[in-house]
């Protein structure tokens, strides 16, 4: 009869992952410097792969992001809301706007007609809280994201991630990468808000990456392993514990679309 080998006894056969740099700009450096050919996000849809992404390329479509945000006016550490669905278009955003030395706040995107209403009263909230100059969104929810404008005073700029995208890879001599240290912070992140408003926490790089080495070494992964999630990147975890966990180590990771999971393979290893 076969046995299952323990975390601890594969550990010693199989190198562990390691946490590179001290920001996850850094970190995202690092990897496009490294590793820029190899594969790490691989977008798929049910059984469908649908994109791949290597580190030089999220590295790339980053500061093209980054670029259109400093263009626009955002400047080192004001917020820029992203309202955007698991896609390439938030990988570029995020790291964009960290890149450009702004502080994102991740919120999801609207999921029900029917409940437009509570959406734009509750997110109006949190972007006024968090004092957001910037909300970056995409084509279906362009609309939307406009009737939140004027509910914010601070709000300046409403634009679709492609836009940026596209202005920003025009803007070769501007922008990022600004110069971020582990105490500046690196996101904001709001609760669900169920049983009351939703309230802020912020989080350093240190903390994030104080988290991601945490996770690494508490599950004990190596190089050959493989973690599951099927939680949505505006979700902590799904956010912290599988995308930056995967940057931050090398490791390559293919989200499904739909299904709402995904699978990270170890560092080395390919999805």
């Amino acid at each position: 009869m076969s046995t299952v080998e323990s975390p601890a006894e594969r550990s010693h056969a199989t190198p562990r992952v390691t946490c590179k740099g001290e920001t996850l700009v850094e970190a995202l450096l690092l990897q496009a410097e490294e590793k820029g050919g190899e594969d790490h996000l691989v977008l798929r849809e049910q059984d469908r792969v649908l994109e791949t992404l290597t580190f030089a390329g999220l590295c790339d479509g980053a500061l093209a992001v980054g670029r259109g945000l400093a263009a626009r006016g955002i400047e080192p550490g004001q917020t820029v809301a992203l309202m955007l669905p698991t896609g390439r278009d938030f990988y570029f955003s995020f790291m964009g706007t960290l890149l450009a030395g702004a502080v994102p706040v991740p919120i999801y995107p609207p999921a029900r007609p029917d409940q437009l209403e509570e959406y734009v009263q509750r997110h109006a909230g949190i972007l006024a809280n968090a004092e957001v100059r910037a909300l970056v969104t995409f084509r279906q929810a362009e609309v939307l994201a406009r009737m939140l404008g004027p509910r914010i005073a601070t709000l300046d700029t409403v634009v679709r991630a492609d836009q940026l995208h596209a202005e920003g890879g025009t803007a070769r001599d501007a922008g990022p990468p600004a110069k971020v240290g582990p105490e500046d912070l690196g996101l904001i992140q709001y609760t669900s808000g169920s049983t009351g408003d939703p309230k802020g926490v912020t989080l350093t790089h240190a903390n994030l990456i104080s988290n991601v080495r945490a996770i690494g070494e508490a599950v004990e992964v190596g190089a050959d392993d493989v973690v599951v999630s099927w939680l949505p990147l505006y979700h902590d975890m799904g956010l912290i514990g599988c995308w930056f966990f995967a940057l931050c180590t090398a490791s390559g990771w293919s989200p499904f679309r739909r299904s709402s999971s995904c699978a990270v393979p170890g560092a080395g290893s390919r999805p």
